[in-house]
């Protein structure tokens, strides 16, 4: 890593309805199986090595490009509170390098739609913008393809 690096910080929130009850929808996430159908965008595959969606539990991916999956994080549960919210840290690393971590928040509310989903991302980037935006894009498109996911 370039030592002369700014980190760089950034909180992100993000809402979405989906037309689904709560439970269907916190189901689509707590279930890794149906999670890696819809979590992933277009152009890009991700692998659970390990998934453990329970306090103090552990996920462990890799994600990336297909054919170069050479992004490796981790998921650690803090705090579920089924169906309504949960938190977890994310830390992402490329050739044993600590790229970013964050620490999210997931809200699922019922609304008159079916439910609101809203994430916040408190995302700490260790190699410049591009995490930041990562974050951001891919937060992005997998809210709306777990949205869209229903429809399949």
């Amino acid at each position: 890593m370039d030592e002369h690096m700014d980190v760089v910080h950034e909180t992100l929130r993000f809402t979405r309805e989906v037309d689904q009850p709560v439970d269907a929808v916190w189901a689509a996430y707590a279930d890794v199986d149906h999670r890696t159908q819809w979590s992933v965008p277009s152009g890009e595959q991700i692998i659970y090595d390990s998934a453990d969606f329970t306090v103090n539990g552990q996920d462990r991916y890799r994600c990336g490009p297909p054919g170069d999956l050479s992004n490796f994080g981790t998921h650690c549960y803090y705090f579920i509170d089924s169906p309504q919210r949960l938190v977890y840290s994310d830390t992402i690393r490329r050739e044993g390098q600590l790229m970013a971590v964050a620490i999210l928040t997931w809200d699922f509310e019922a609304s008159d739609q079916g439910t609101r989903i809203t994430v916040v991302d408190q995302v700490t980037s260790l190699v410049g913008q591009g995490m930041i935006d990562g974050h951001r894009n891919g937060h992005d498109k997998t809210l709306d393809r777990l949205r869209g996911w229903f429809g399949r």
